[in-house]
């Protein structure tokens, strides 16, 4: 098996992923709708990582008179950390507020967003960089020969016995005494 992506925010041993935002304009029902359509999350709860005040549940009328506040005016500010949760899919992420005054709504920013490195080219004339063939992994499982089968094939038209489920007890004179 292929090990998990140390740099995935589903497979990590500690998942964390940043939310670019406005605080000033987002709210908390933007909040909720960034999780459920950028993580996929079903019923998410937020607290404040370190305070553990929740600022997002997913328990009707919990904190549903919040819905309209930003994230500023409820405490939320740049570089603040938040724990989600989704307890109905055993799921749990860290999710770290980033402002950016020009953005108009939320998105999320995973390592992966940032660009490669660029490769280089040796200077003798091959190509470098990696193969277009995709490496195996769990959707392309690995070539393997057929080296390691072996066809045997019966000799004349004899049917062979086949072997009776019970074993047969020899039977001897030999007398053994119980008692």
């Amino acid at each position: 098996l292929t090990p998990p992506n140390p740099k995935c925010y589903v497979c990590s041993p500690k998942p964390e992923v940043s939310l670019a935002c406005n605080l000033k304009q987002l709210t908390l029902k933007d909040l909720n709708s960034a999780l459920k359509d950028g993580l996929n999350m079903q019923a998410p709860d937020a607290t404040i990582e370190g305070k553990g005040v929740v600022v997002l549940s997913s328990e009707p009328g919990e904190t549903d008179h919040n819905n309209d506040k930003t994230l500023e005016e409820i405490g939320l500010n740049d570089g603040c950390a938040l724990l989600v949760d989704d307890f109905l899919q055993n799921y749990e992420v860290r999710v770290r507020l980033q402002q950016e005054i020009e953005e108009k709504t939320w998105r999320l920013i995973t390592d992966s967003d940032k660009p490669p490195a660029p490769i280089e080219k040796p200077t003798n004339g091959s190509e470098a960089g990696p193969s277009k063939e995709p490496k195996p992994g769990p959707s392309k499982p690995k070539e393997d020969s057929d080296s390691d089968m072996e066809i045997i094939e019966e000799d004349g038209d004899e049917p062979v016995p086949k072997p009776s489920k019970r074993r047969r007890i020899e039977a001897t004179d030999e007398v053994v005494d119980i008692s």
